[in-house]
């Protein structure tokens, strides 16, 4: 088993029908001499509902369900993605799998591995360390690895360092924006300048500080009255648009874990133009499959209430990166040559962008891995990154 990495596998299950999938480990260490669980796949729809079919219970009431996890989503309908933790002790270590159905359902299982697959590229090191979820020794560099992207997580900044994901056509299909007028609401009342942002993501620490949604509400603007004002608000890494196959993975990047704040003028204009060219141009129209990875640098700013007092302890980045490698599907990092097209970005965050294009920022992975050394953070450290070493342009 490698140093880190979840187990990942992929399921279909054409009709769920409440069975469920047993996974189990074995291995060499004190307590695995025989097979152990550690985890369970439930075979029932993912919906929303602590108990799944209940047209009594109120579906994603608070935005994404947790309950949802485990359970079939887009997998009726083609493969889909499940993660499950390991043991740490059999890390390093030779281990037996076990996978064991319960019920008449129809599975089928494919892919088992290791390590998330939106870090196809790598698990990018910072300071010579890769991401690990290891609250005592990387708080500033803590991996989370959802089904639907990846993330390197800053407890400092309480924002992301980067978050990764794949993305071709299997993820894009055509379910509204939950919290829109034509996507999801709940009956209930709900607060719709929250909602379905989640106050809390449980693969975080309970020690971890995190970026609540209502945080973003009564901001004051930066550096008001300048070129450089950031006007702030929440932007999502993974995009909406991205994951918007199946309520379940839509919702899943409404976690704050997701998001760094962006200036309104970058995130609703060539961000988004960014986000469009990728999904619309490059997967739906020429058929591309994308691995991305976007993040921030320079975490100068405190994000403030309007009153300019109360630090939301949440730190603004100077500058918004983003880089994707072009692939044909079901290419991998060994098909890479330097024909291979790489879109490697570094803009601004804030409102002297308004009436560029993307394209004005283009710069080489190298040129970004200097900047992102040399840039000046809140916290006083330096973040030396290195990017995917297959990728370099």
């Amino acid at each position: 088993m490698p140093d880190w990495g979840a187990l990942r596998f992929n399921l279909h299950v054409p009709n769920p029908n409440g069975g469920t999938l047993k996974v189990s480990i074995q291995g060499d260490e004190p307590g695995y001499e025989n097979y152990q669980p550690i985890g369970n796949i439930d075979l029932r729809v993912a919906d929303g509902r602590v108990n799944p079919g209940d047209l009594a219970e109120i579906p994603y009431p608070i935005g994404y369900a947790d309950t949802d996890t485990n359970r079939i989503g887009y997998g009726n309908v083609g493969f889909e993605t499940f993660h499950v933790d390991v043991p740490e002790i059999l890390r390093g270590k030779s281990a037996k799998l076990k996978f064991e159905l319960e019920g008449n359902d129809t599975v089928y299982l494919d892919d088992v591995f290791f390590k998330s697959t939106h870090l196809m590229f790598g698990n990018p090191t910072l300071n010579g360390q890769v991401a690990r979820p290891d609250a005592a020794n990387n708080a500033n560099n803590y991996l989370i690895e959802k089904p639907q992207y990846a993330i390197s997580y800053n407890n400092n900044f309480r924002a992301p360092n980067w978050v990764s994901w794949q993305l071709n056509q299997s993820w894009i299909g055509n379910v509204p924006r939950p919290g829109t007028n034509n996507g999801y609401l709940p009956p209930s009342p709900v607060n719709r300048a929250i909602y379905p942002w989640r106050a809390d993501d449980n693969e975080l620490p309970n020690t971890f500080g995190m970026a609540q949604p209502w945080d973003y509400l009564g901001v004051e603007t930066i550096n008001a009255g300048l070129i450089n004002e950031i006007i702030p608000e929440r932007g999502h890494l993974t995009p909406v648009d991205d994951r918007d196959r199946h309520l379940k993975d839509i919702f899943a990047t409404f976690f704050t874990t997701n998001v760094l704040t962006q200036d309104r003028g970058l995130n609703r204009g060539i961000w988004s133009v960014l986000e469009s060219f990728a999904s619309n141009e490059l997967v739906l129209g020429q058929g591309r499959e994308l691995y991305i990875i976007s993040g921030g640098y320079g975490f100068n700013t405190p994000l403030r209430a309007r009153n300019g007092q109360e630090d939301r302890l949440i730190r603004v980045p100077d500058h918004t990166w983003k880089i994707i490698v072009v692939l044909e599907p079901g290419q991998t990092i060994s098909d890479i040559t330097p024909e291979t097209g790489i879109i490697t970005v570094d803009i601004p965050n804030n409102e002297g962008v308004v009436g560029t294009a993307w394209t004005d920022y283009l710069i080489s992975i190298n040129e970004l891995e200097r900047r992102i050394r040399d840039a000046a953070n809140l916290d006083g450290n330096t973040y030396n990154y290195n990017f995917c070493l297959m990728c370099r342009n």
